[in-house]
């Protein structure tokens, strides 16, 4: 506003910036964007060192313009931890001993979320245990599977169908097998039943006894032939003729 006399007279400057600052300002707001998505990639690879977060991290760092000496110490720590995370998601999915030991050897060395992969080691143990139980459960109805199919009684049939039974989550192709089991009993104890009935409706034929139905002589303990009745002094005893035939006796000419 400025003012001439009585009169008062309003005039607009215009301030245009140079193409130099303003080249300056876009490049600043360029650096600051720059900069700002390598601290959240840099941020999301601390927090979960995998090599993918880790490349995508040094690529950003490594576009700043300027250097950040903080960024790059950072990202070496976490190129540091890069194996150890890897290891433990390996343990993780193999759940194996040697694996789970080799995680364990590493996060021991972490400077990142150490507390926290100890924790998914922890549940990695747990679920080793629990499948080398499960195993061990497997095993033992296994066997007892095979030895109702070996002899199959009604104990042993049982004893199986218990072990079946311990198994969390049940094992189709045991209960399969000790249902064949159950069905070979059922058929055995069918059959003996229908032997016993039948047994039952079938009259024994007697043995016979050769001495009852074989003929009898007449012998004496000194003489050499066999006699069918008393014909002379001494002593008469009873046996069957085979029997005197295998002493080497001979018929008495008297009595045949």
């Amino acid at each position: 506003m400025a003012s001439i006399g009585d009169i008062e007279q309003a005039e607009t400057i215009e301030v245009k910036p140079s193409k130099a600052f303003v080249a300056f300002l876009n490049e600043e707001k360029q650096n600051k964007e720059t900069l700002k998505n390598a601290e959240t990639a840099l941020i999301l690879a601390e927090g979960k060192p995998t090599q993918k977060n880790y490349d995508e991290a040094a690529t950003r760092v490594t576009s700043l313009t300027k250097e950040q000496d903080d960024f790059i110490k950072r990202l070496a720590i976490v190129k540091d931890n890069v194996p150890i995370y890897t290891a433990v998601e390996l343990a993780e999915t193999k759940q194996t001993k040697e694996q789970l030991d080799a995680a364990t050897a590493l996060v021991a060395q972490a400077t990142l979320n150490k507390d926290a992969l100890a924790k998914r080691l922890t549940t990695v143990q747990q679920k080793i245990t629990e499948k080398e139980k499960a195993e061990k459960q497997i095993a033992a109805a296994r066997e007892a599977v095979e030895k109702a199919e070996q002899e199959p009684t009604d104990d042993h049939y049982n004893q199986a169908i218990a072990k079946i039974k311990e198994l969390p989550n049940g094992h189709p192709d045991l209960t399969a097998r000790a249902n064949g089991i159950k069905q070979a009993i059922t058929t055995q104890k069918a059959a003996a039943e229908q032997q016993a009935q039948a047994a039952a409706q079938t009259p024994e034929t007697p043995t016979p006894n050769t001495q009852e139905t074989g003929e009898m002589v007449l012998v004496t303990t000194t003489g050499s032939k066999y006699h069918n009745r008393k014909c002379g002094n001494g002593t008469y005893t009873p046996t069957t003729l085979e029997e005197a035939q295998a002493r080497g006796l001979t018929p008495c000419s008297k009595c045949y």
